[in-house]
């Protein structure tokens, strides 16, 4: 895969479902859009079963603080979903401008899973965002918006509960010279002028060399390429292997890890607490 094959990414959608409201989510979309030099998206998709929830008669509803429950208004349901949806649209354009970074807003009524992977694209980066309970990525909707984005060929941008350090090198777990994560990582280290950290499983000095030669061609200086062999591709071991390291974005490519790739990458962004970007493998 040449560099070239990297612009093959046209935007990166944010699932402002799953992170209404969430201003550190919109600022790491945005901020990796600016650097990839990608369109950003919005989507705030209007649950329908919540709608038709609204329109039966025995729905009822808890309501705080008086702990009463009272039948559920349609009319509410409906008007509080345009309400968030504003607010989402005012949001991001906001954070977009700060950035510098063109946006744009969609909204949509269905089932949130589905409506999510109707969109996706293999030249897609989703950005989703690891619930505070650990293993509630592994169920409900966002992880439907996991599986889908996997199975579109897309690439998948987790953002851990909360982020430990804005700066430091973005690294990269390498098998391959010319691996996609290998090539996206080296562009952004080289737009956000950071240092790249190649790690690797192995002492293969070939795949080491090969690996630097890639990151120099996409245009970073010998002292921003530094390289580092982990244990293996477990998260133990990569966390174990980024120890030291302080990097503000942790980069690998699907192909990389057994199928267990939400409970692997879940578990990294928590530990490390920075954004994990896993690269889809592709197709054919």
């Amino acid at each position: 895969m040449s560099a070239d094959d990297v612009t093959a990414y046209r935007r990166i959608i944010l699932d402002l479902y799953q992170s209404f409201a969430n201003r550190r989510a919109m600022a790491q979309a945005a901020e990796l859009a600016r650097l990839l030099r990608l369109d950003l998206l919005g989507v705030y998709i209007e649950d329908e079963a919540v709608h038709e929830l609204a329109g039966l008669p025995f729905a009822r509803e808890l309501r705080l603080p008086s702990h009463e429950w009272v039948l559920v208004d349609a009319d509410q349901v409906a008007a509080d979903f345009r309400h968030a949806a504003t607010t989402a649209e005012r949001m991001l354009a906001e954070t977009a401008a700060t950035l510098g970074v063109a946006s744009v807003f969609q909204t949509m009524r269905g089932d949130p899973a589905e409506a999510i992977a109707g969109l996706l694209r293999a030249s897609d980066i989703i950005v989703l965002t690891e619930p505070r309970t650990h293993g509630e990525l592994l169920t409900g909707a966002l992880a439907q918006s996991w599986r889908a984005a996997l199975g579109a060929g897309a690439s998948v941008l987790l953002l851990p509960p909360k982020v430990t350090r804005r700066r430091g090198p973005v690294a990269v777990l390498v098998a391959d010279p010319e691996d996609r994560g290998l090539i996206t990582a080296a562009r952004i280290a080289l737009a956000a002028d950071e240092t790249l950290l190649i790690l690797l499983t192995g002492s293969d000095a070939t795949l080491c060399e090969a690996a630097v030669r890639t990151a120099r061609a996409i245009g970073l200086p010998q002292g921003r390429v530094r390289t580092h062999i982990v244990a293996g591709t477990s998260a133990q071991s990569i966390v174990q292997g980024l120890a030291q390291a302080n990097e503000r974005l942790f980069v690998l490519s699907c192909d990389m890890l057994s199928q267990e790739h939400a409970e692997i990458v879940t578990r990294i962004a928590a530990a490390r607490g920075v954004p994990v970007l896993l690269v889809a493998c592709p197709s054919g």
